[in-house]
Protein backbone atom coordinates (compact mmCIF):
# COMPACT_ATOMS: atom_id res chain seq x y z
CA UNK A 1 0.00 0.00 0.00
CA UNK A 2 1.22 3.73 -0.65
CA UNK A 3 1.73 5.61 2.00
CA UNK A 4 0.69 9.42 0.70
CA UNK A 5 3.10 12.72 1.80
CA UNK A 6 1.99 15.26 3.73
CA UNK A 7 0.84 18.47 1.89
CA UNK A 8 3.69 20.19 0.27
CA UNK A 9 3.42 23.60 -1.00
CA UNK A 10 5.20 24.24 -4.32
CA UNK A 11 6.80 27.54 -3.30
CA UNK A 12 7.70 29.80 -0.06
CA UNK A 13 6.66 33.28 0.37
CA UNK A 14 10.16 34.37 0.99
CA UNK A 15 13.34 36.30 -1.02
CA UNK A 16 16.06 34.04 -2.02
CA UNK A 17 19.09 34.68 0.53
CA UNK A 18 22.54 32.48 1.64
CA UNK A 19 20.28 31.51 5.06
CA UNK A 20 17.25 30.00 2.69
CA UNK A 21 19.79 28.05 0.41
CA UNK A 22 22.02 27.15 2.62
CA UNK A 23 19.17 25.56 4.95
CA UNK A 24 19.35 23.05 1.73
CA UNK A 25 22.76 22.18 2.36
CA UNK A 26 23.59 23.16 -1.44
CA UNK A 27 26.24 25.49 -1.00
CA UNK A 28 29.55 24.22 -2.43
CA UNK A 29 32.01 25.23 0.14
CA UNK A 30 35.46 27.49 -1.22
CA UNK A 31 37.62 24.81 0.43
CA UNK A 32 41.77 25.59 -0.27
CA UNK A 33 42.98 21.92 -1.33
CA UNK A 34 46.49 23.22 0.09
CA UNK A 35 47.60 22.49 3.34
CA UNK A 36 49.53 25.11 5.02
CA UNK A 37 52.93 23.75 6.36
CA UNK A 38 52.72 26.65 9.58
CA UNK A 39 55.53 25.09 11.30
CA UNK A 40 57.39 24.20 8.26
CA UNK A 41 58.43 20.63 7.67
CA UNK A 42 57.93 19.62 11.53
CA UNK A 43 61.54 17.31 10.90
CA UNK A 44 64.22 17.37 13.34
CA UNK A 45 66.54 15.10 11.80
CA UNK A 46 69.50 15.25 9.67
CA UNK A 47 72.21 16.26 12.13
CA UNK A 48 73.20 12.47 12.40
CA UNK A 49 73.52 12.18 8.49
CA UNK A 50 75.75 15.76 8.30
CA UNK A 51 77.76 14.87 10.67
CA UNK A 52 78.20 11.13 11.25
CA UNK A 53 78.13 7.95 9.75
CA UNK A 54 76.69 4.40 10.10
CA UNK A 55 77.65 1.19 9.84
CA UNK A 56 75.29 -2.34 10.62
CA UNK A 57 75.47 -4.63 13.73
CA UNK A 58 74.27 -8.10 14.16
CA UNK A 59 74.17 -7.83 18.51
CA UNK A 60 72.27 -5.77 20.71
CA UNK A 61 75.51 -4.65 22.40
CA UNK A 62 78.50 -3.35 20.37
CA UNK A 63 81.87 -1.64 21.24
CA UNK A 64 85.15 -0.35 20.18
CA UNK A 65 88.65 0.27 21.60
CA UNK A 66 90.46 3.66 21.71
CA UNK A 67 93.63 4.09 23.00
CA UNK A 68 94.61 6.07 26.20
CA UNK A 69 97.62 8.50 26.20
CA UNK A 70 100.51 6.86 26.73
CA UNK A 71 103.29 9.19 28.41
CA UNK A 72 102.71 8.79 32.11
CA UNK A 73 102.36 11.48 34.43
CA UNK A 74 102.29 11.48 38.53
CA UNK A 75 99.94 12.54 41.50
CA UNK A 76 101.21 12.64 44.65
CA UNK A 77 101.84 14.16 47.80
CA UNK A 78 105.36 14.73 49.71
CA UNK A 79 106.68 16.32 53.10
CA UNK A 80 109.30 17.67 50.96
CA UNK A 81 113.23 17.26 52.41
CA UNK A 82 116.28 19.85 52.53
CA UNK A 83 118.61 20.88 50.03
CA UNK A 84 120.24 17.81 48.19
CA UNK A 85 117.93 15.72 50.22
CA UNK A 86 115.78 12.59 49.62
CA UNK A 87 112.41 13.44 49.37
CA UNK A 88 109.66 10.72 49.93
CA UNK A 89 106.51 10.93 48.08
CA UNK A 90 102.87 9.21 48.41
CA UNK A 91 100.73 8.75 45.42
CA UNK A 92 97.45 9.67 45.08
CA UNK A 93 94.90 6.60 45.16
CA UNK A 94 93.90 7.57 41.24
CA UNK A 95 97.44 7.66 40.36
CA UNK A 96 97.67 3.45 41.20
CA UNK A 97 96.03 0.56 39.59
CA UNK A 98 95.93 -2.90 41.02
CA UNK A 99 94.62 -5.51 37.58
CA UNK A 100 93.35 -8.68 39.26
CA UNK A 101 93.96 -12.23 37.73
CA UNK A 102 92.14 -12.53 34.76
CA UNK A 103 90.44 -15.57 33.19
CA UNK A 104 91.74 -18.52 32.91
CA UNK A 105 93.53 -17.77 35.28
CA UNK A 106 92.46 -18.34 38.93
CA UNK A 107 93.52 -16.53 42.61
CA UNK A 108 93.48 -13.40 44.11
CA UNK A 109 97.02 -12.02 43.07
CA UNK A 110 97.29 -8.31 41.57
CA UNK A 111 99.68 -6.84 39.86
CA UNK A 112 100.20 -3.41 41.16
CA UNK A 113 101.16 -0.89 38.37
CA UNK A 114 102.11 2.91 39.00
CA UNK A 115 104.35 5.81 37.69
CA UNK A 116 107.29 6.36 38.16
CA UNK A 117 110.14 3.78 37.76
CA UNK A 118 113.90 4.09 38.90
CA UNK A 119 115.55 6.05 36.29
CA UNK A 120 112.79 8.02 35.50
CA UNK A 121 113.60 12.16 36.26
CA UNK A 122 110.39 14.47 36.93
CA UNK A 123 109.96 18.23 37.44
CA UNK A 124 107.81 19.03 40.63
CA UNK A 125 106.31 22.83 40.85
CA UNK A 126 108.18 25.18 42.90
CA UNK A 127 105.97 26.09 46.40
CA UNK A 128 105.62 29.78 45.44
CA UNK A 129 106.20 32.40 43.30
CA UNK A 130 106.44 31.96 39.52
CA UNK A 131 105.57 28.58 37.67
CA UNK A 132 107.61 28.43 34.73
CA UNK A 133 110.86 27.87 32.76
CA UNK A 134 113.70 27.97 35.62
CA UNK A 135 111.69 27.60 38.73
CA UNK A 136 110.75 23.97 38.65
CA UNK A 137 112.84 21.44 40.40
CA UNK A 138 114.27 18.11 38.76
CA UNK A 139 114.46 15.44 41.14
CA UNK A 140 115.57 11.45 39.75
CA UNK A 141 113.76 8.93 41.01
CA UNK A 142 115.64 6.15 42.74
CA UNK A 143 113.72 3.16 44.47
CA UNK A 144 109.82 2.85 44.56
CA UNK A 145 107.48 0.87 46.42
CA UNK A 146 104.51 -0.10 44.93
CA UNK A 147 102.30 -2.14 47.27
CA UNK A 148 102.73 1.23 49.45
CA UNK A 149 102.77 3.58 46.70
CA UNK A 150 105.52 5.52 47.65
CA UNK A 151 109.05 6.43 45.73
CA UNK A 152 111.93 8.16 46.17
CA UNK A 153 113.97 10.82 44.97
CA UNK A 154 116.50 13.57 44.67
CA UNK A 155 117.15 17.04 43.54
CA UNK A 156 119.22 16.47 40.60
CA UNK A 157 120.89 20.48 41.36
CA UNK A 158 123.06 21.22 43.91
CA UNK A 159 121.67 22.98 47.09
CA UNK A 160 117.41 22.82 45.90
CA UNK A 161 115.32 21.80 48.29
CA UNK A 162 112.11 19.87 47.54
CA UNK A 163 108.98 21.60 48.45
CA UNK A 164 106.26 20.38 50.47
CA UNK A 165 102.89 19.41 49.03
CA UNK A 166 99.80 18.59 50.98
CA UNK A 167 97.39 18.44 48.46
CA UNK A 168 97.87 15.86 45.90
CA UNK A 169 99.59 17.76 42.83
CA UNK A 170 100.44 16.47 39.62
CA UNK A 171 103.98 15.95 38.38
CA UNK A 172 105.63 15.61 34.90
CA UNK A 173 107.99 13.03 34.12
CA UNK A 174 110.27 14.33 31.42
CA UNK A 175 112.93 11.29 30.93
CA UNK A 176 115.29 9.03 32.17
CA UNK A 177 118.89 8.95 33.80
CA UNK A 178 120.83 5.85 34.27
CA UNK A 179 124.39 4.65 35.49
CA UNK A 180 127.05 3.51 33.37
CA UNK A 181 126.73 -0.67 33.78
CA UNK A 182 123.25 -0.05 35.02
CA UNK A 183 120.12 -2.50 34.33
CA UNK A 184 117.41 -2.05 32.35
CA UNK A 185 114.26 0.10 34.12
CA UNK A 186 111.02 -1.62 34.42
CA UNK A 187 108.51 -2.60 31.79
CA UNK A 188 105.82 -0.03 31.26
CA UNK A 189 103.29 -1.29 28.94
CA UNK A 190 99.91 1.14 27.72
CA UNK A 191 96.39 0.28 27.97
CA UNK A 192 93.56 1.04 26.08
CA UNK A 193 89.98 1.45 26.99
CA UNK A 194 86.55 -0.28 25.52
CA UNK A 195 84.06 2.22 24.64
CA UNK A 196 80.81 0.54 24.48
CA UNK A 197 76.65 0.86 23.92
CA UNK A 198 73.71 -0.88 23.15
CA UNK A 199 70.84 -0.73 20.39
CA UNK A 200 67.40 0.64 21.25
CA UNK A 201 64.48 -0.68 19.54
CA UNK A 202 61.90 2.25 18.80
CA UNK A 203 58.23 1.75 17.71
CA UNK A 204 55.33 3.86 16.15
CA UNK A 205 52.14 3.24 14.47
CA UNK A 206 49.73 4.38 12.08
CA UNK A 207 45.93 3.22 11.63
CA UNK A 208 42.88 4.40 10.21
CA UNK A 209 39.62 1.97 9.71
CA UNK A 210 39.50 0.96 6.02
CA UNK A 211 36.14 2.92 5.65
CA UNK A 212 38.16 5.86 6.85
CA UNK A 213 41.47 5.14 4.38
CA UNK A 214 39.11 5.20 1.60
CA UNK A 215 36.85 8.20 2.19
CA UNK A 216 38.27 11.93 -0.13
CA UNK A 217 38.85 14.90 1.87
CA UNK A 218 38.50 18.23 0.19
CA UNK A 219 42.79 18.94 1.67
CA UNK A 220 45.03 17.33 -1.13
CA UNK A 221 47.76 15.76 1.55
CA UNK A 222 51.27 14.95 0.61
CA UNK A 223 53.28 11.67 1.73
CA UNK A 224 56.08 10.03 1.58
CA UNK A 225 58.33 10.50 -1.15
CA UNK A 226 56.41 13.56 -2.71
CA UNK A 227 53.33 11.28 -3.02
CA UNK A 228 50.15 13.31 -3.03
CA UNK A 229 46.04 12.32 -2.31
CA UNK A 230 42.81 13.86 -1.31
CA UNK A 231 42.85 10.90 0.84
CA UNK A 232 43.67 11.06 4.96
CA UNK A 233 45.63 8.22 4.69
CA UNK A 234 48.33 9.89 2.42
CA UNK A 235 49.03 12.62 5.59
CA UNK A 236 48.68 10.58 7.97
CA UNK A 237 51.42 7.78 7.05
CA UNK A 238 54.04 10.77 6.71
CA UNK A 239 53.05 12.21 9.83
CA UNK A 240 53.71 9.24 11.68
CA UNK A 241 56.73 8.45 9.65
CA UNK A 242 58.08 11.71 10.74
CA UNK A 243 57.40 11.47 14.13
CA UNK A 244 59.16 8.02 13.93
CA UNK A 245 62.58 9.45 12.58
CA UNK A 246 62.47 12.54 14.98
CA UNK A 247 61.68 10.26 18.36
CA UNK A 248 64.70 7.88 16.71
CA UNK A 249 66.87 11.17 16.08
CA UNK A 250 66.38 12.48 19.68
CA UNK A 251 66.85 9.16 21.15
CA UNK A 252 70.34 8.89 19.61
CA UNK A 253 70.90 13.14 20.80
CA UNK A 254 69.57 13.04 24.13
CA UNK A 255 68.88 9.33 25.49
CA UNK A 256 70.24 8.26 28.41
CA UNK A 257 70.70 4.56 28.04
CA UNK A 258 69.42 2.13 31.15
CA UNK A 259 70.92 1.41 34.11
CA UNK A 260 67.89 1.57 36.28
CA UNK A 261 67.65 -2.88 36.86
CA UNK A 262 63.98 -2.51 38.86
CA UNK A 263 63.17 -1.07 35.71
CA UNK A 264 64.63 -3.64 33.68
CA UNK A 265 63.54 -6.57 35.59
CA UNK A 266 59.44 -4.70 34.85
CA UNK A 267 60.42 -5.61 31.26
CA UNK A 268 62.27 -8.68 31.65
CA UNK A 269 59.60 -10.38 34.08
CA UNK A 270 56.93 -9.79 31.06
CA UNK A 271 59.47 -11.78 28.74
CA UNK A 272 60.08 -8.58 26.72
CA UNK A 273 63.77 -7.63 27.53
CA UNK A 274 64.66 -4.10 27.17
CA UNK A 275 67.97 -2.01 26.08
CA UNK A 276 68.29 1.52 25.69
CA UNK A 277 71.06 3.93 23.84
CA UNK A 278 73.21 6.32 25.70
CA UNK A 279 73.33 9.43 23.19
CA UNK A 280 75.43 11.87 22.12
CA UNK A 281 74.54 14.90 24.68
CA UNK A 282 74.92 12.44 27.74
CA UNK A 283 78.23 11.10 26.27
CA UNK A 284 80.10 14.06 26.38
CA UNK A 285 79.06 15.39 29.16
CA UNK A 286 80.51 12.19 30.59
CA UNK A 287 83.62 11.73 28.85
CA UNK A 288 84.07 14.87 27.03
CA UNK A 289 84.66 18.67 27.70
CA UNK A 290 82.33 20.57 29.58
CA UNK A 291 82.51 24.58 29.04
CA UNK A 292 80.52 27.26 30.76
CA UNK A 293 80.23 30.86 30.17
CA UNK A 294 78.59 33.32 32.84
CA UNK A 295 74.92 34.15 32.65
CA UNK A 296 75.09 37.34 33.41
CA UNK A 297 77.45 38.48 30.55
CA UNK A 298 76.61 35.93 27.87
CA UNK A 299 79.55 34.35 25.81
CA UNK A 300 82.77 36.22 25.61
CA UNK A 301 86.19 36.20 23.74
CA UNK A 302 87.85 34.29 26.69
CA UNK A 303 85.20 31.41 26.56
CA UNK A 304 86.42 30.83 23.01
CA UNK A 305 90.04 31.03 24.30
CA UNK A 306 89.16 28.14 27.15
CA UNK A 307 87.55 25.86 24.42
CA UNK A 308 90.66 26.37 22.15
CA UNK A 309 93.05 25.78 24.81
CA UNK A 310 91.53 23.04 26.04
CA UNK A 311 90.99 20.79 22.96
CA UNK A 312 94.66 21.78 22.11
CA UNK A 313 95.30 19.55 25.17
CA UNK A 314 93.13 17.33 24.47
CA UNK A 315 94.63 16.64 20.86
CA UNK A 316 91.35 17.80 19.40
CA UNK A 317 90.26 18.87 15.78
CA UNK A 318 91.46 22.24 14.02
CA UNK A 319 87.56 22.44 12.92
CA UNK A 320 84.82 22.00 14.86
CA UNK A 321 81.38 22.33 14.76
CA UNK A 322 79.22 24.23 17.12
CA UNK A 323 75.47 22.96 17.02
CA UNK A 324 73.86 25.80 19.22
CA UNK A 325 70.20 27.06 20.24
CA UNK A 326 69.15 29.71 19.36
CA UNK A 327 69.82 32.36 22.09
CA UNK A 328 73.55 31.15 22.02
CA UNK A 329 73.57 31.77 18.27
CA UNK A 330 72.69 35.15 18.90
CA UNK A 331 74.95 35.50 21.59
CA UNK A 332 78.04 34.11 19.77
CA UNK A 333 77.22 36.67 16.98
CA UNK A 334 76.92 39.67 19.41
CA UNK A 335 80.13 38.60 21.10
CA UNK A 336 82.02 38.39 18.13
CA UNK A 337 80.38 41.59 16.95
CA UNK A 338 81.86 43.61 19.98
CA UNK A 339 85.28 43.55 18.59
CA UNK A 340 83.92 45.60 15.21
CA UNK A 341 85.48 48.18 16.41
CA UNK A 342 87.34 51.28 14.23
CA UNK A 343 87.17 48.88 11.52
CA UNK A 344 89.09 46.30 12.94
CA UNK A 345 86.81 43.87 11.37
CA UNK A 346 84.30 44.10 8.53
CA UNK A 347 81.71 41.67 8.34
CA UNK A 348 78.28 41.58 5.87
CA UNK A 349 79.09 44.58 3.61
CA UNK A 350 77.96 44.93 0.22
CA UNK A 351 79.37 45.88 -2.96
CA UNK A 352 78.38 47.98 -5.90
CA UNK A 353 74.86 47.33 -7.44
CA UNK A 354 73.65 45.29 -5.08
CA UNK A 355 71.03 46.37 -2.47
CA UNK A 356 72.81 47.35 0.78
CA UNK A 357 72.72 44.47 3.67
CA UNK A 358 74.24 44.14 7.06
CA UNK A 359 75.06 40.46 8.65
CA UNK A 360 74.45 40.20 12.42
CA UNK A 361 75.62 37.00 12.53
CA UNK A 362 79.26 35.17 12.03
CA UNK A 363 79.13 31.41 10.31
CA UNK A 364 82.70 30.50 11.90
CA UNK A 365 85.42 32.07 14.13
CA UNK A 366 88.77 31.00 14.78
CA UNK A 367 90.93 31.06 17.79
CA UNK A 368 94.53 29.46 18.71
CA UNK A 369 94.59 27.88 15.21
CA UNK A 370 91.45 26.17 16.12
CA UNK A 371 88.01 27.33 13.71
CA UNK A 372 84.46 26.35 15.09
CA UNK A 373 81.81 26.70 12.34
CA UNK A 374 78.73 27.80 13.72
CA UNK A 375 75.38 26.12 13.04
CA UNK A 376 72.00 27.07 14.85
CA UNK A 377 70.70 23.66 15.61
CA UNK A 378 66.75 23.62 15.13
CA UNK A 379 66.21 20.74 17.49
CA UNK A 380 67.21 23.09 20.38
CA UNK A 381 64.84 25.32 19.56
CA UNK A 382 62.31 23.09 18.53
CA UNK A 383 58.78 24.40 21.07
CA UNK A 384 57.46 20.22 21.39
CA UNK A 385 60.51 19.14 22.53
CA UNK A 386 63.79 20.02 23.86
CA UNK A 387 62.89 23.84 23.10
CA UNK A 388 60.09 23.67 25.34
CA UNK A 389 59.26 25.94 28.17
CA UNK A 390 61.89 26.25 30.80
CA UNK A 391 64.18 23.70 29.59
CA UNK A 392 67.68 25.22 28.37
CA UNK A 393 68.56 23.52 25.34
CA UNK A 394 68.50 27.21 23.23
CA UNK A 395 71.18 28.11 25.39
CA UNK A 396 73.63 25.56 24.90
CA UNK A 397 75.94 23.82 21.96
CA UNK A 398 77.88 20.77 21.18
CA UNK A 399 80.99 21.20 19.80
CA UNK A 400 81.71 18.52 17.49
CA UNK A 401 84.96 17.54 15.55
CA UNK A 402 84.98 17.44 11.90
CA UNK A 403 87.61 15.06 10.97
CA UNK A 404 87.96 11.92 11.16
CA UNK A 405 89.38 9.36 13.34
CA UNK A 406 91.79 5.62 13.80
CA UNK A 407 89.49 3.12 14.91
CA UNK A 408 91.96 0.59 16.32
CA UNK A 409 89.79 -2.01 16.57
CA UNK A 410 89.10 -2.10 12.70
CA UNK A 411 92.27 0.25 11.45
CA UNK A 412 90.01 1.90 9.92
CA UNK A 413 89.33 6.11 9.48
CA UNK A 414 85.60 6.82 10.92
CA UNK A 415 83.66 9.79 11.30
CA UNK A 416 83.74 11.25 15.35
CA UNK A 417 80.29 9.76 15.80
CA UNK A 418 77.83 7.35 13.97
CA UNK A 419 74.84 5.56 14.19
CA UNK A 420 74.97 1.73 14.66
CA UNK A 421 71.50 -0.45 13.06
CA UNK A 422 70.54 -4.41 13.26
CA UNK A 423 70.98 -6.14 10.47
CA UNK A 424 69.43 -9.77 9.08
CA UNK A 425 70.58 -12.48 8.02
CA UNK A 426 69.60 -11.90 4.53
CA UNK A 427 70.77 -8.24 4.98
CA UNK A 428 67.86 -6.71 5.77
CA UNK A 429 68.40 -3.45 7.37
CA UNK A 430 66.33 -2.73 10.89
CA UNK A 431 66.66 0.76 11.08
CA UNK A 432 63.57 1.81 9.45
CA UNK A 433 61.37 -1.43 8.90
CA UNK A 434 57.88 -0.82 7.65
CA UNK A 435 55.33 -3.35 7.87
CA UNK A 436 51.89 -2.95 6.60
CA UNK A 437 48.71 -5.20 7.71
CA UNK A 438 45.48 -4.82 6.19
CA UNK A 439 43.19 -6.57 8.67
CA UNK A 440 40.20 -6.91 6.75
CA UNK A 441 42.01 -9.17 4.26
CA UNK A 442 43.36 -11.35 7.40
CA UNK A 443 40.03 -11.87 8.48
CA UNK A 444 40.38 -8.88 11.72
CA UNK A 445 39.86 -5.85 12.57
CA UNK A 446 38.40 -3.80 9.69
CA UNK A 447 41.66 -1.34 9.71
CA UNK A 448 44.74 -0.64 7.86
CA UNK A 449 47.49 -0.46 9.88
CA UNK A 450 51.16 0.39 9.38
CA UNK A 451 54.32 -0.18 11.75
CA UNK A 452 57.83 1.29 11.99
CA UNK A 453 60.45 -0.05 13.80
CA UNK A 454 63.84 0.78 14.09
CA UNK A 455 66.92 -1.04 16.35
CA UNK A 456 69.71 1.54 16.69
CA UNK A 457 72.00 2.87 18.53
CA UNK A 458 74.46 5.72 18.84
CA UNK A 459 78.36 5.42 19.10
CA UNK A 460 81.19 8.11 19.56
CA UNK A 461 85.10 7.75 18.65
CA UNK A 462 87.11 9.79 21.17
CA UNK A 463 85.19 11.66 23.35
CA UNK A 464 87.94 13.39 24.64
CA UNK A 465 87.92 15.68 21.14
CA UNK A 466 83.95 16.73 22.14
CA UNK A 467 82.97 19.44 23.51
CA UNK A 468 79.33 20.84 24.96
CA UNK A 469 79.03 24.56 25.79
CA UNK A 470 76.18 25.97 29.13
CA UNK A 471 75.69 28.61 30.81
CA UNK A 472 76.99 28.21 34.76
Amino acid sequence: MAISLPFQAGGYGTQANYNFISSMGIHKPDIDPVLTEAYGSQYLTGFFTLVGAEKPVSALKYSHFEEERIMPKIKATTAGAGAGAAATFTLDAAATLAISQQNPYIGASTDDMISPRVGDTIHIKPASGLVTAGTYIEALVTSVNKSAGTFVAYPTQSGVSTPAIGTADEIIIIGSAFGEGSSQPESMNSRVKEYTNTLQISKETFSITNTGKDVVQWIEGVGLNGKKGYFWTVKGEADTYKRFLNKKELTMLVGQGLTNTTLADVYAAAGEPITMTKGLIPSILAGGNNFNYSSATGFTKQDAEIMAKTLDKQKGSKSNMIAAGMNLSIDIDNAMADYNTAGAISYGNYTMGQEASRAFEFKSFSVGGYTFNKKTFDAFNDLQTLGAEGFGYADEAMIIPMDSTMDKGSNSRVQALRTRYLVGENGQRYDETTVVNNFQQAGGKDTYDVFYKAACGFEAFALNRFGYLKKA
